[in-house]
């Protein structure tokens, strides 16, 4: 790009540069042109294939003076899509980034090492220092598998102590605390075995003896199917040096592993599962100190998982006091939501229930349901699902709290529920698909009480054809004036007839 000493100090105030799909740039220019740079503050360089290395190394007469090539003010470095890149700088000059925070380098699958000429096996050497790194995302060459030996980063005095974000692909973590790392984002080497993060030595695993006193956000992605383990240590004192503070986990594509022991995670608040291979989540035995702080839940893919919590017994309570949402989607084979199906649920805190293409699944609770604060109850293409609560007619289904509810597709429920159901606030109501379905609530009528919904005002039908009318109890919805049957609105009082 440049080459000529004239054209270099035309440059001295920029401050962002910028290359985009510049195919047959092979490089930036010498040293002693960045050397010229020293407003600059952010590089960014996308799809430049036939890039090798974004400073060349420096002919005989362009040698410089200095042997330190320093980046003052640089705060972003930023490289995408250029597969032939093979390095940022291949020469033999020291390189110093004093102010660098962010560096992503992505889909680089040619980059082997970021700088230097030496025989260090790890992607960092000596070579290159950044002592203000606080976020970096690799994804590289597969011949690189760590990011630096563990004697330059005693060298350097741990360069990595203001690190907050970290995302890395296939690449073993050092062995060190990561006293700053908040967010950590891993894909597993390919030659991972049985577990993640050990407390010990473990060969292949990602990260053997790291530490994470304060992560608070964990993604791992596309585990191997040799994993079997997330992590490895010997109790609970062992997992606060881990991840003491860890409060989001999300878990992808992780194939054999069966074992997680949740119980350890005292701090976690969100928890999120895509397509692992459990029969459970939850052991009703273990688990109540994770129930305590968990605020949402997300669980999706997960085809062989039959229940949520299995064990326990029907004195047992599950109490989540702080969990506010509950999603589940596409658990192929969960048929209930304990394995103890009376078993008490209380929740009081959840304010958002969605379940979608839980085809096995029977019914949401047999035994009582609290929860109080629920607002949104949405659920759809549960194709085995006869009624969301059953069970005993005298147990009343309280939602002081419900606004909203929706069933779509549900081609077995004949009732929304079977007991009573009390709803004070309920305010929109909506179904469809439901051939099944003759009334919308039974569980009024089977106790001979009224079905007292004062706030309802808007009621949407559509496709359920066997429907005789929305409860055989007395209905007393003074709000509610039209329904909505089939994109046609019908007076309620036509209705009860």
């Amino acid at each position: 790009m440049w080459g000529k000493e004239s054209k270099m100090h035309s440059f001295k105030n920029l401050k962002i540069l910028q290359i985009i799909c510049c195919q047959n740039m092979e490089t930036i220019g010498p040293p002693s042109m960045f050397l010229s740079l020293l407003q600059l503050e952010s590089l960014d360089i996308r799809n430049c294939q036939k890039m090798q290395q974004v400073i060349s190394q420096e002919s005989e007469k362009q040698e410089i003076r200095e042997e330190i090539i320093t980046f003052p003010k640089l705060k972003i470095l930023r490289i995408w899509t250029s597969f032939n890149l093979k390095c940022f700088y291949g020469g033999s000059y020291q390189m110093k980034f004093p102010c660098l925070e962010t560096m992503e380098l992505e889909i680089l699958y040619g980059m082997k090492k970021f700088a230097g000429c030496g025989s260090s096996t790890s992607f960092f050497d000596k070579q290159s220092e950044f002592p203000c790194l606080e976020e970096l995302q690799l994804e590289l060459s597969k011949q690189v598998t760590k990011l630096w030996d563990l004697d330059v980063l005693m060298a350097l005095k741990n360069p990595l102590h203001k690190l907050r974000k970290l995302s890395v692909k296939k690449i073993k973590l050092p062995s060190i605390v990561f006293h700053s790392l908040s967010r950590l984002v891993v894909e597993p080497v390919n030659d991972a075995k049985v577990v993640l993060f050990s407390s010990s030595e473990n060969e292949g695993c990602v990260g053997a003896y790291s530490q994470f006193p304060k992560l608070e956000e964990l993604v791992v992605v596309r585990c191997p199917g040799s994993i079997e383990q997330f992590v490895e240590v010997d109790d609970s004192r062992a997992m606060l040096k881990f991840c003491g503070q860890l409060s989001n986990l999300r878990l992808n594509f992780g194939l054999n592993m069966k074992v997680i022991s949740l119980h350890l995670f005292k701090s976690l608040r969100d928890l999120t599962i895509y397509s692992m291979k459990w029969e459970y989540l939850f052991s009703a035995n273990g688990s109540f100190e994770l129930w305590q702080s968990l605020e949402e839940l997300n669980i999706y893919e997960c085809t062989n998982l039959e229940v949520i919590i299995r064990g326990g017994d029907r004195e047992n309570v599950v109490d989540f006091p702080l969990l506010k949402i509950l999603r589940m989607t596409n658990l192929t084979r969960m048929s209930k939501l304990c394995s103890i199906p009376d078993i008490p649920f209380h929740f009081e805190s959840l304010e958002l229930i969605y379940i979608s293409r839980c085809n096995r699944l029977e019914t949401i609770c047999l035994g009582p349901f609290v929860a109080p604060s629920l607002r949104t109850l949405y659920v759809g293409y549960c194709h085995e699902l006869e009624s969301l609560f059953c069970g005993e007619p005298n147990q009343v289904v309280e939602f002081p709290s419900l606004e909203k509810m929706t069933i779509n597709y549900c081609n077995a429920m004949k009732s929304c529920s079977t007991r009573p159901l009390k709803a004070p606030k309920l305010r929109k109501l909506t179904v469809s698909g439901c051939p099944k379905m003759e009334w919308f609530l039974l569980g009024n009528a089977n106790c001979g009480a009224e079905l007292e919904l004062p706030s309802l005002e808007d009621v949407t039908i559509a496709k359920c054809p066997n429907m005789k009318s929305f409860s055989p109890a007395i209905l007393r919805a003074p709000k509610l004036q039209l329904v909505t049957v089939d994109d046609k609105p019908y007076p309620i009082a036509e209705l009860k007839k």
